[in-house]
């Protein structure tokens, strides 16, 4: 075979290895966002499962109105009960049985519960039973968090088709993740359109993506088999919110982040990992839907995610990558960039734009440059063998190797507060009479991009800000009590794979970001795991998240 055949070769392997990793469920499609339940629309269900190549079929038992009957739930478990018959070496567990009683009344009585369950107690049932007829008899949304995306994969595909089969009532399910696990047609069709540029490797990936379009209802990223470095291209088709273009995008009734949401919002369940509920709580319910009760798996793992979820940090790459998206003339994808249409712009006469358009460019190429200079020293400066997290205390402000960071960061830090004060002027010209002669999708793309250059400038003015306080504290100057730098803590974490410095700043104390980003005004909220206490209590763990 000639080079040209064996590459063919490769491709067409690499085709029916997808199509073969696609149909290996045992007659259940990847359908990540799929809903259980026949009250949706029957032509939408059908098309996802005929996508996926298998029929509906329907339950041989007639289904009932879900009734709140905590005595007939505990049956359900018990020895000749519903699970018995519909479970093979199904075995009656009295912890089992005991935990369903104590879910049951807590949601009952708006009560907080911490259960804790060790292996073999079968507490996914325990709670999913009463949750899921909670749910559905009170037209209430339960949403069911647990640690890892394998986890809620587990669940979905597990329990709740076993539950779906098993339980005399209907109720709607659906399992939603972070928007960069979903696919983005709309960056997928650019990508495809770069044609020559594309280089064998990415061309593989987009020939089985055009495979497993035709079967996956979900553009779920983890119903497809990514191999090596196929999870960084598929990240840069996924769906992310620096570009999504909203109801202007041309593929957006078929995007299937968007069809995800639709789907949890008419769900009675909504399973979700620990990373999106604390991020969707951090933003204030912007992603999940509205809900008064939640269920938390693994509940053991949510410090150390809130800790992560809490934290803000400014990534060094991350701005650069904005600031490039600034200044560019053309973007990735060959589309005009932003300076194309500030020479629009100019040729509209706004007196304006024209004359911070020169500034922002100058301005654009600083912060890259200075970006540059850390990015090559950090390495000298924190040791080539350096720790990848480093904390800022007073001691360290004292090094010479933070000295000269600082002063970069300074510098950084004029510049971009220049920069800021540009795009402030811009995006208010844009949001007054001066957007009305672009585009709309191009618009909101922009603005959007505009917020998140602001927010990372105000993120970078933040922590020198802790810098500061860290400077009088080593010089004994007075400092006002009712400053929060006590409590929170700086550090810098470094990703010497990416050549990037983050710095980020942590809440010393969680518990009160958990009372009032997640806890707080929710009727009921059940947390289970199989190491919750110390000791038999449970009190370092209330204290730790919050929980009165």
């Amino acid at each position: 075979l000639n080079d040209d055949q064996q590459g063919l070769s490769r491709l067409f392997n690499q085709i029916l290895l997808g199509r073969k990793l696609l149909w290996k469920q045992d007659g259940i499609p990847e359908a990540g966002g799929l809903l259980l339940g026949k009250q949706l629309e029957q032509d939408r269900i059908q098309e996802a499962w005929q996508l996926a190549g298998w029929k509906l079929t329907e339950s041989e038992q007639p289904k009932l109105p879900p009734q709140w009957q905590p005595k007939d739930m505990e049956a359900m478990l018990q020895k000749g009960g519903m699970l018995d018959h519909g479970m093979e070496h199904y075995q009656s567990r009295p912890q089992q049985i005991e935990m369903l009683r104590a879910v049951t009344k807590a949601l009952a009585n708006s009560r907080c519960l911490m259960v804790e369950a060790g292996t073999g107690v079968g507490k996914s049932l325990a709670y999913l039973i009463p949750a899921l007829t909670w749910a559905a008899s009170r037209e209430e949304k339960v949403i069911a968090a647990t640690h890892t995306i394998a986890l809620q994969e587990q669940l979905f595909h597990k329990e709740i088709e076993f539950l779906h089969k098993t339980l005399p009532f209907e109720f709607h399910c659906a399992i939603l993740k972070g928007r960069g696990n979903y696919l983005c047609l709309s960056r997928w069709r650019q990508v495809m359109e770069q044609g020559k540029d594309i280089f064998w490797g990415e061309r593989v990936l987009l020939a089985r993506i055009c495979v497993w379009l035709q079967s996956s209802a979900s553009g779920d990223l983890d119903s497809i088999h990514l191999l090596g470095p196929e999870r960084d291209w598929f990240a840069q088709m996924a769906s992310s919110r620096e570009t999504c273009q909203g109801s202007q995008c041309l593929y957006y009734r078929d995007c299937f982040y968007q069809k995800a949401r639709q789907q949890a919002a008419a769900a009675d369940l909504i399973i979700v990992n620990h990373s999106l509920l604390l991020a969707d709580a951090k933003l204030g319910e912007a992603v999940l839907p509205k809900y008064q009760y939640l269920i938390v798996d693994e509940a053991h793992h949510l410090e150390e995610e809130g800790t992560r979820q809490f934290t803000e940090s400014f990534s060094l790459i991350d701005f650069e990558k904005k600031v490039q998206m600034l200044h560019k003339r053309r973007d990735v994808f060959g589309r005009p960039g932003f300076l194309h249409y500030i020479k629009a712009w100019r040729s509209q006469g706004i007196g304006e734009i024209e004359a911070l358009s020169p500034a922002l460019e100058e301005l654009a190429l600083a912060v890259r440059q200075a970006l540059k200079r850390i990015n090559t020293m950090q390495n000298y400066l924190m040791g080539g063998s350096g720790p990848e997290m480093l904390r800022i205390s007073c001691q360290t402000i004292l090094d010479g190797w933070w000295q000269n960071i600082h002063a970069l960061l300074d510098n950084l830090k004029v510049a971009a507060l220049t920069l800021g004060d540009a795009v402030e002027k811009i995006d208010q010209h844009l949001q007054g009479d001066g957007g009305k002669i672009f585009d709309e999708s191009w618009l909101k793309m922009q603005l959007q991009l505009f917020a998140l250059v602001k927010e990372d400038v105000y993120l970078l003015s933040k922590f020198l800000k802790g810098v500061q306080y860290l400077n009088r504290i080593q010089i004994n100057e007075a400092v006002s009590d009712t400053e929060d730098w006590p409590q929170q803590v700086l550090w810098l974490k470094r990703d010497s794979r990416q050549n990037d410095i983050s710095l980020c700043i942590t809440p010393i104390n969680t518990a009160g970001c958990f009372k009032k980003y997640l806890f707080e005004n929710k009727e009921s909220v059940i947390l289970t795991s199989a190491t919750l206490s110390v000791k038999g209590e449970f009190t370092f763990c209330s204290e730790q998240l919050g929980i009165d």
